[in-house]
């Protein structure tokens, strides 16, 4: 997964004026952890994987969003039975995937 590293924001800390800003970094480095390898899988190593469960879909424009997979297609909602085409991400648009174990976005 693409991030920076801990030794960079410290790097970086270290280098910037005393502030907010440096207090913001100092914030962003105690809340690094290291997340498990290989969560995020491309749209081909997906393959469909198990119908009807929610995952977090990383789109070109490298915003990420949940979706619900059923019926071979990423519905933005799961409100009702009956899907709306509109509700559907273009499947062109997912490049990554990953399956949503925990209430917590990914980082």
């Amino acid at each position: 997964m693409e991030g920076i590293s801990k030794q960079e924001l410290i790097r970086v800390k270290e280098n910037m004026p005393d502030g907010t800003s440096k207090l913001f970094v100092h914030t962003l480095i105690t809340m690094c952890k290291e997340l498990p390898d290989g969560q995020w899988q491309t749209i081909d190593e997906f393959n469909g994987g198990e119908e009807y469960q929610w995952l977090w879909v990383r789109l070109k424009t490298d915003l990420v969003d949940m979706a619900y997979f059923a019926d071979g297609k990423f519905y933005f909602n799961d409100m009702s039975d009956e899907h709306n085409e509109d509700e559907i991400w273009d499947i062109k648009n997912i490049t990554h995937v990953m399956t949503i174990k925990a209430p917590e976005s990914p980082k």
